[in-house]
């Protein structure tokens, strides 16, 4: 098996951030057997949409980021 491609995706971003986000990630996993995803974004937001993910939750990883985190005006 070829080494997985591993993508970052901004999973708050966008008008619709996580609701949006999170399920095309999803699709994009479905889509590509050897790809792993890294969410970037609040975990209390993500992972609503990731509990139906199933067997593709392993090929997923949420890196936390606080809102704070993301403020540009802080």
């Amino acid at each position: 098996m070829a080494k997985p491609a591993i993508i970052a995706l901004d999973a708050m971003g966008g008008d619709r951030g996580a609701g949006v986000c999170v399920p095309a990630g999803l699709a994009m996993l479905r889509a590509q057997e050897d790809l792993q995803i890294i969410l970037v974004g609040q975990r209390a937001a993500l992972d609503p949409y990731l509990k139906d993910a199933g067997a593709l939750a392993e090929r997923v990883r949420v890196r936390d980021r606080p809102a704070e985190a993301s403020d540009a005006s802080a």
